[in-house]
């Protein structure tokens, strides 16, 4: 799995996964504010190329396959401890697909301190191995045609149901990241 990784002596780390048909440099400069000072690490995905380049394989029939979504996980967690980071706070940060890969990590108990999904699908997820004390946000966009605001929303008070510290933003836009989502939630991060 190719990545980005930009040390700036930081003792915080920010890790960055594209959307389906993105690259490890996708995210970077939409993210700029909430990256400033960070130590950065940006993965891209190894299932397809090109615009359909992703984390794990297309979903059959709205669903995951699960096998197969499961040692994409188990490959990226093998890979990401053996680079043997250590930081005092860790963000993971996913849009649409990346977002969803970032939850199968959740599943696994990965480490994170916090994550920001980025308008993810809710696909029958199993948070129950995660540590409460993630704080998690999640955004949606009210017109949103691959994944709707309410499949977010429900996915949001599923996570209130293990999490201690849950957000839901909902932006006026489609399945994109806007100008006021990254404000939003660099505000929330480096408050």
């Amino acid at each position: 799995m190719n990545y980005f990784y930009q040390k700036n002596d930081s003792n915080r780390l920010v890790v960055l996964f594209h959307g389906t048909g993105g690259n490890e440099y996708q995210l970077l400069q939409p993210l700029g504010e909430i990256l400033k000072g960070a130590d950065i690490l940006s993965f891209e995905g190894n299932y397809g190329t090109g615009f359909s380049r992703r984390f794990f394989p297309p979903l059959v029939n709205g669903a995951l396959d699960r096998p197969a979504f499961d040692k994409a996980v188990q490959d990226f967690i093998t890979l990401y401890n053996e680079m043997n980071l250590i930081y005092d706070d860790i963000t993971f940060i996913g849009y649409s697909n990346g977002a969803n890969f970032i939850i199968g990590l959740m599943e696994q108990g990965l480490y994170m301190n916090h994550t920001v999904l980025l308008h993810p699908s809710n696909l029958n997820y199993d948070v129950s191995a995660a540590s409460k004390g993630i704080h998690v946000i999640v955004t949606a966009g009210a017109n949103d045609h691959m994944v709707s605001p309410g499949q977010v929303k429900q996915l949001e008070l599923e996570f209130k149901s293990h999490f201690e510290n849950v957000q839901f933003e909902l932006f006026d836009g489609g399945h994109e990241l806007t100008f006021e989502e990254v404000e939003t939630i660099a505000s929330k991060l480096n408050h």
